[in-house]
């Protein structure tokens, strides 16, 4: 009998795999504990419970490990949680390897006696709240290898003098550095294509250049951050040479009628136009890739809008609350659109030239599911059915060629008085295929050169 219950034993333990569990790694110098998966190879710092340090004993100066090796195994370090540190007052500097890619939320926030960190190349994001309220730091150099700065990443580090965003880096976020009182000295990179709302307010460094702007729109170089002085009414034109429409630029501008954006902008940033109740005119140029969260939130009196080629992402809420909109145009370039980006619109088409369809949220285009047709390119309406939540739409319509959604230009209808290739470069005469025009009555359109 024995026997026979190894046998079943055995026999259970082969046909039901052991579920993998992470272990924990004490550094014995620094007091860090590091998890890590047997028969895996990565390890990350983590925490134990949310606002809890995975490390509260860890003090003074440490570097993280990049890599640790426990029973002959060797597993190296890609992470540090969220929450990894949170609230270690004694930690008084870190230095973080190449090995690492990810610092995550709240992983330093209120390390109060914190007052120097090494980033290595090698980190490619910072989350939201990393560094928050980490008063006593006093400079940051952001390498290369980073592309976004979260939320508040920086905030309210009252000590930090000196932040150098070294080129590479592409989007900060909403208040990243906001209420860092002594924040004198900032590079801001030509790599950088998103500010979000905010993000240096607060700093002695935002309120030098806006004490000495004059009333009126207000940029730091080729970002607009907002404006000085009333809030802009009527129409409003934006500087030639601007690159940046920082977050919130426009928010609750409600006598705003209509914005020329030049050619040249690639962004527009979150909130940027949020809640302008009044904006019924306006145009996004050919050159644009991101549009931010709720960059159009509210904006009731639009009723078309031109998503040119070229534009990458649709944040969530971009375009919610428009109920004026009944038809949208979504460019092949787009590899994301957010939650809600197209809520509560009454669209009754929409039109996607976008070949490989990418998953999207149900709420996305909530509300239009049954009302709005979709039109999609030729040979693409079996991708869009099998593909999540494009497949809610009731009514899909397969379009007659790929150059549908492209318009063909009559004599009568203006002048051509600019032309950009499909990637945002400005060209002197039209190329074979498709071209973005912009006309004298300031429409843009996409035009077939054969």
């Amino acid at each position: 009998m024995q026997g026979k219950r190894i046998f079943i034993v055995l026999t259970m333990a082969t046909l039901i795999p052991l579920t993998a569990v992470a272990d924990k790694w004490q550094d014995p110098k620094t007091k860090v504990n590091y998890t890590y998966t047997v028969g895996k190879s990565e390890a990350s710092v983590r925490c134990y419970g949310r606002y809890v340090s995975g490390s509260p004993d860890a003090a003074g100066a440490i570097a993280i490990l990049s890599s640790f090796t426990v029973d002959g195994n060797e597993y190296t370090v890609t992470s540090i949680g969220d929450y990894a540190f949170y609230d270690c007052k004694n930690l008084t500097s870190v230095s973080i390897p190449s090995s690492v890619t990810s610092i995550g939320n709240e992983t330093f926030f209120g390390c109060k006696g914190l007052t120097s960190v090494t980033i290595s190349e090698g980190v490619t994001s910072i989350g939201n709240y990393a560094f928050k309220s980490c008063t006593s730091l006093k400079s940051v150099t952001i390498p290369s290898s980073v592309s976004s700065i979260g939320e508040y990443a920086f905030g309210g580090c009252n000590s930090l003098n000196s932040a150098t965003i070294s080129e590479g880096v592409t989007s900060i976020g909403d208040q990243a550095f906001s209420g860092c009182k002594s924040l004198t000295s900032v590079t801001i990179p030509s790599s950088m294509i998103s500010i979000g709302s905010f993000a240096f307010h607060e700093t002695p460094w935002y309120d030098k250049y806006y004490s000495a702007a004059s009333n009126g729109l207000f940029c730091i170089g080729d970002i607009l951050f907002g404006y000085k002085g009333n809030k802009p009414t009527g129409d409003v034109t934006i500087k030639d040479g601007t690159r940046i429409i920082a977050g919130s630029a426009f928010s609750t501008c409600s006598y705003l009628s209509s914005v020329t954006i030049p050619a040249g902008v690639v962004s527009i940033g979150n909130q940027a136009f949020y809640n302008c109740h009044g904006l019924n005119s306006l145009t996004i140029p050919a050159g644009v890739i991101n549009i931010g969260n709720s960059a159009f939130y509210n904006c009731q009196s639009l009723t078309s809008v031109t998503i040119p080629a070229g534009v990458i992402s649709i944040g969530m809420h971009a375009f919610d609350g428009i109920d004026g909109l009944t038809s949208v145009t979504l460019p092949s370039s787009l590899t994301s659109i957010g939650l809600y980006a197209f809520q509560c619109c009454n669209l009754t088409s929409v039109v996607s030239l976008i070949k490989e369809p990418f998953n999207i949220d149900s709420e996305t285009f909530a509300h239009s599911y049954s009302s709005a047709t979709l039109y999609v390119p030729q040979g693409t309406k079996e991708k869009y059915q099998a593909t999540y939540a494009w497949n809610q739409f009731k009514t899909i319509v397969e379009l007659d060629d790929d150059s549908s959604g492209v318009d063909a230009i009559a004599h009568d209808e203006g002048t051509v008085t600019e032309r950009y290739a499909i990637s945002g470069q400005r060209m002197s005469a039209g190329q074979r295929g498709l071209n973005i025009v912009r006309m004298s009555d300031g429409t843009v359109r996409k035009v077939q050169v054969k």
